[in-house]
């Protein structure tokens, strides 16, 4: 009898950690699930077309066009302080503004730009992408994609206030800003609307249109 109990208590507990693997790979299905749908939505051509647009209200800076951008030095993923000075002496560059490696749309975009990085490269800009994360999550996100990205912490917003496009919990608003070789902005987009987006192949034709006419 007492061995017929120690099998039913022994099923029991099979049964219990069977129903919690159950459960745990469900969860983790709908978390993989709902992470994998959130994906940037193309931001609109007649948008892009303008060359200079945004959407967010009149406490937002906006930077004019042809004139030198503000110039700023961070630290890159592996503590290096990096300035834009310097990189806009030798070729152009794309800063992008990314909220941070949490944010599940601002990895996506960086993805497709990632795709097409050789062909920006072989136009001669250097993309730069800042975050108000700090040096680990950074690093985090560089592991994702190429070293050809620079990465730069901007974890009091600095930067991202000296742009313009900093909300009040200091992350960024979606902000993409070309610049030519010697620091003059030549285009820019910056949204309040986090799921839509400039992605890799959009990016890719404004350096074609703005830089390479």
């Amino acid at each position: 009898m007492s061995r017929w109990r120690i099998t039913l208590a022994s099923v029991a507990t099979i049964n219990f950690f069977n129903k919690i693997k159950f459960i745990a790979i469900a969860l983790l299905f709908t978390v993989l699930s709902g992470c994998a749908a959130k994906v940037i939505a193309p931001a609109e051509q007649a948008k892009l077309e303008q060359g200079n647009y945004s959407d967010l209200n009149a406490t937002f800076k906006k930077l004019p066009l042809g004139e030198i951008v503000p110039a700023f030095t961070l630290p890159d993923a592996e503590g290096k302080q990096v300035s834009l000075i310097d990189l806009y002496q030798d070729k152009a560059v794309a800063i992008i503004f990314y909220r941070g490696d949490w944010c599940p749309y601002c990895i996506d975009q960086l993805g497709t730009i990632a795709a097409v990085l050789p062909q920006i490269e072989a136009l001669g800009v250097q993309v730069v992408a800042i975050t108000p994360d700090k040096k680990m999550s950074m690093q985090n996100t560089q592991r994702r994609f190429s070293q050809q990205f620079i990465f730069l912490s901007d974890p009091k917003a600095n930067v991202i206030r000296q742009y313009g496009v900093a909300r009040a919990n200091n992350l960024p608003h979606p902000a993409v800003y070309l610049v030519d070789k010697g620091g003059k902005l030549v285009w820019f987009y910056s949204s309040s609307d986090y799921k839509k987006r400039p992605n890799g192949e959009q990016l890719l034709a404004v350096i074609k249109s703005h830089l390479h006419k």
